[in-house]
């Protein structure tokens, strides 16, 4: 019989279970009572599952894999068949086509998707984030679609052009309907602040099912090729297994926020039980419709406009006088079946949950009968007064449930209503010629010259007034009582509309912009994320324009790497064979997917904590990349391994931005709007590659001419490219932490006297980027037991001073490195506090101090005082904007659960000693 003195685990307690038992002095480790071991299995999860699977991802994870894998192996195989038609619909073999028709074609199919890109992310890049399931399902539907025109194109040969530029506008709505909606399924799957690792890990699961898929199509094809009814039989089953899979794969989600769908069964589900039961998060998502939408009486509008033409004077009163001390209003549009929801610019996330759940109420009471005789307004006014005690409930049922209250996808406008109580004083003013004004509650702001004006609409639709056009003389306009203001987005008397009274009618007067605004609007409209400014980070417009300097350089790159791949390959060239150059290319693309699952698993738990340093190299590695492939002709019989290692850092540049692109969409999106980030972001890169196409096509030609020229053009670009993306990375400004600004800021409050926390500027600007930040003691967090420096002694040491904590520090002199080892139940601010107490306890230790006793002091009176004085480090860096709700520590998933009588006393426990 030995004594226990810790449990260690990774992921799930029961299967990954270590035990240590002193012996001679020293840890000695067992897993599950016997020796440690290591096999297919465990290695199978670290390379192709998120560290600590699967306690570190959502209870749907792996059901959701199973079935998107099965799907993208249905849709890669169906995309070979789609090629080969669409080949041969180009002409590939036949005599009769040139290289240039079959070119032109090539590059109008991928322009029409480059503009379907941009129009759908406009017209349906908000309801992305509120509608995912819906979307994600309709997206894979119309890929099934896109691939049924492609293999349809070449039996039509007079409308082949048409039926691919269809396909490829039905394929751009498949593009943006996935960026959008995957960032934020990753992030429901990240559980443990680990977004960037598990898109890492998704990515290499993906190119282990394109692998698959394409070894599949490499066997198949030669079979079903020369036939076209087993090739149609092929295409339809896995057109089939590959929508019921996606079906499926939505259907196994159990997202813990709520959206519209969702929100509505969970309240309705409420109000039918009395008021005693909240529905279970997998019975709401259950019940969610993936395919159709929702059936109801009363559709919720949350952040919408005022409808003016529905509401008059009294309505305006009664709606004040029921709101006045809350932060929304609701209208009730009987006609349209329509409840609106009136936002006031300080309006919280509670108040937006607060005002969806008062609007259900109310559309819940007007469908029952009893109610049915009532006045709405009166009716407004009961659920109004009983909302605190029905709101309180279902929130505490809800969260008993498991629901998330932080975030919300209800698809809320970015539309503000500010109510102006009591209604201002009648105001004139006086337009001189060539001059025009911007309304303000406050005053009239002077825009001066310019070719704005202002529109008059009294509500009703009669008497419209408008001046639109520059007054020849002094205009006197008679503006009434201001009685409330709308404002979209930014709060400027720019982006702003007033709503008076006069004569008893709602007047809305309003800046209707012309000329160069309206084009910088409809610019906005098409490529920014609703509510720009306000609804993204306020780094967000100088990173993206950075971001577009960047692709715009490298999409010009690629296109001169592309052009010596092709000339590499043999092109032009008799003596090289089609099937060479096939060859080459599917060896290349094989070593590079490879590429990606071994870096996805040596390195996709760094991409959270090291984003920008990590974003920089890949650029590095992209420019890397492209030279390779630009020399490649060079090479001669060495061209297949350049472009196989050029393959291998491109390996690395994807699996890269797909474990930070999240992480950064997440930063950005500071409304919920993290799929309408995404879907805009997409669109301002589709930009970015047009123009980068169109300057290719003026430029190479020219640069052919000259290799000096070629060059020149190159370094410029590649210089430009690496600026542009060192100047994008210094302008982000993240509001968590990770293990540098974390060190920073600590530090800084430290020096400071424990009085104040550099801003998230100072310390962003701190931060390196090309460089890791120097130390000389290094912090792990989330650390196995370091079995082979613990001591007796170190135990008892570590046990008594941190019996209290879900966490324990331990000071490793010979390798410099702090451990910060914690329990099962440490949660966020645990963490974040028990760095804190490393950090601090680094700070008293002097450059190669050996005194193990001294450092024992400077441990015990550290923790003594790091309570009170965390307390004050959080309090003080709150008000400077930091947030402690998420944080990217670099922390491994190991917990470990000392047995701290075992170890001070020496009792004894039932394990068997091998």
């Amino acid at each position: 019989m030995t004594s226990i003195v810790a449990e260690e685990y990774c992921g799930t307690p029961s299967k990954q279970k270590h035990v240590f038992i002193l012996r001679n002095d020293r840890l000695v480790k067992f897993k599950n009572g016997r020796k440690r071991q290591y096999g297919f299995g465990s290695f199978f999860n670290e390379v192709f599952f998120p560290e600590g699977y699967p306690h570190s991802v959502s209870k749907d994870y792996l059901s959701y894999q199973i079935y998107d894998t099965i799907q993208a192996f249905c849709s890669s195989v169906n995309g070979t068949i789609a090629t080969q038609s669409i080949m041969q619909g180009l002409g590939v073999g036949a005599e009769a086509t040139t290289a240039l028709a079959a070119t032109m074609t090539w590059v109008l199919k991928d322009g029409m998707g480059m503009i379907g890109r941009i129009v759908f992310a406009w017209a349906q890049g908000t309801d992305l984030d509120c509608d995912l399931k819906r979307w994600r399902l309709r997206a894979d539907i119309l890929n099934d679609v896109s691939m049924f025109l492609d293999v349809c194109s070449s039996n039509f040969g007079g409308f082949f052009v048409h039926i691919v530029c269809a396909s490829a506008l039905l394929k751009a709505i498949v593009v943006i309907a996935g960026l959008g909606t995957r960032p934020a399924i990753i992030q429901h799957q990240a559980r443990r602040n680990n977004i960037g690792d598990v898109a890492a890990k998704d990515s290499s699961q993906e190119t282990l099912v394109n692998l698959a898929a394409l070894v599949t199509s490499l066997v198949i094809m030669p079979i079903i090729a020369p036939s076209k009814w087993m090739s149609w039989f092929a295409f339809f089953l896995l057109a089939a297994v590959h929508i019921i899979a996606n079906y499926c794969a939505v259907r196994s989600l159990s997202l813990e926020t709520f959206n519209a769908a969702r929100f509505h069964v969970a309240v309705k589900a409420f109000m039918n039980s009395g008021c005693t039961n909240v529905p279970s998060v997998r019975e709401v998502n259950l019940r969610e419709p993936v395919v159709l939408s929702l059936p109801r009486r009363w559709v919720l509008s949350i952040g919408s406009r005022l409808p003016k033409s529905k509401l008059t004077s009294q309505d305006c009163a009664t709606l004040k006088d029921i709101y006045e001390k809350d932060l929304y209003s609701l209208f009730v549009d009987n006609e349209k079946g329509r409840i609106f929801v009136f936002l006031a610019p300080l309006a919280t996330q509670e108040d937006v949950i607060r005002a969806g759940f008062e609007a259900e109420v109310v559309g819940y009471r007007l469908s029952e009968r009893k109610y049915a005789s009532m006045v709405t307004f009166d009716l407004m006014r009961d659920v109004h007064n009983e909302l605190p005690e029905l709101f309180g409930r279902f929130c505490k049922l809800a969260k008993a449930e498991g629901w998330d209250f932080s975030r919300n996808y209800l698809g809320v406008k970015e539309w503000k209503v500010n109510w102006i109580v009591p209604p201002s004083e009648t105001r004139t003013t006086v337009c001189k010629p060539r001059e025009w004004y911007s309304i303000s509650v406050s005053s009239l702001v002077k825009m001066g010259h310019g070719v704005e004006s202002v529109e008059i609409t009294i509500a009703d639709g009669s008497d419209v007034e408008a001046l639109n056009e520059p007054p020849s003389a002094e205009v006197e306009i008679e503006m009434g009582k201001i009685i409330a203001e709308e404002i979209c987005g930014e709060e400027s008397s720019k982006n702003k509309t007033v709503f008076t009274l006069t004569d008893d009618k709602i007047v809305a007067i309003k800046n209707e912009k012309r000329g160069s605004l309206a084009l910088r609007n409809f610019f906005y409209a098409i490529f920014l994320p609703e509510g720009f400014p306000a609804s993204v980070s306020s780094d967000y417009g100088t990173f993206q324009i950075f971001n577009t300097v960047a692709d715009f350089c490298s999409g010009v790159m690629g296109t001169i790497a592309t052009q010596s791949i092709m000339q590499g390959l043999g092109v032009g060239a008799t003596a090289t064979t089609a099937l060479a150059a096939t060859m080459t290319l599917i060896l290349k693309d094989g070593i590079g997917m490879i590429g990606r699952i071994i870096f996805a698993w040596a390195k996709g738990t760094n991409l959270d904590y090291e984003l920008k340093r990590w974003k920089i190299r890949a650029d590095i590695l992209n420019n890397l990349a492209i030279f390779l492939e630009v020399i490649s002709p060079l090479a001669g019989t060495n061209f297949l391994y350049v472009v196989c290692f050029s393959a291998l850092l491109r390996a690395v540049i994807g699996v890269t931005v797909a474990g930070i692109k999240p992480a950064i969409l997440q930063h950005q999106a500071q409304r919920n709007n993290i799929g309408d980030v995404a879907a805009h972001n997409s669109s301002q890169e589709t930009l970015a590659a047009i123009a980068a196409l169109i300057v290719s096509l003026c430029v190479m030609p020219f640069l052919t001419l000259s290799p000096w020229l070629s060059w020149s053009v190159f370094v410029c670009l590649v210089v430009l490219h690496l600026v542009a993306n060192y100047c994008g990375l210094r302008s982000l400004f993240f509001q968590t932490f990770n293990p540098v600004r974390f060190h920073i800021a600590v530090r800084g409050f430290l020096q400071s006297g424990k009085t104040h926390v550099p801003s998230m500027r100072d310390v962003n600007m701190r931060e390196p980027i090309l460089a890791t930040f120097p130390r000389k003691w290094q912090i792990s967090v989330g650390d196995p037991v370091p079995k082979h420096v613990l001591s007796t002694e170190n135990l008892s040491a570590i046990c008594l001073l941190y019996e209290d904590e879900p966490y324990a520090l331990f000071l490793d002199k010979h390798s410099h490195r702090l451990h910060v080892m914690l329990a099962s139940r440490a949660d966020q601010e645990d963490i974040l506090k028990g760095v804190f107490e490393a950090e601090y306890i680094l700070s008293f230790l002097k450059e190669g101090s050996e005194d193990i006793k001294a450092t024992a002091d400077i441990m015990q009176q550290c923790h003594e005082v790091v309570h009170e004085m965390f307390g004050s480090f959080k309090k003080i860096a709150e008000l400077q904007g930091w947030t402690f709700r998420h944080a990217s520590m670099g922390i491994r998933e190991y917990r470990v659960n000392w047995r701290t009588t075992s170890v001070m006393n020496g009792n004894t426990a039932h394990v068997k000693d091998p």
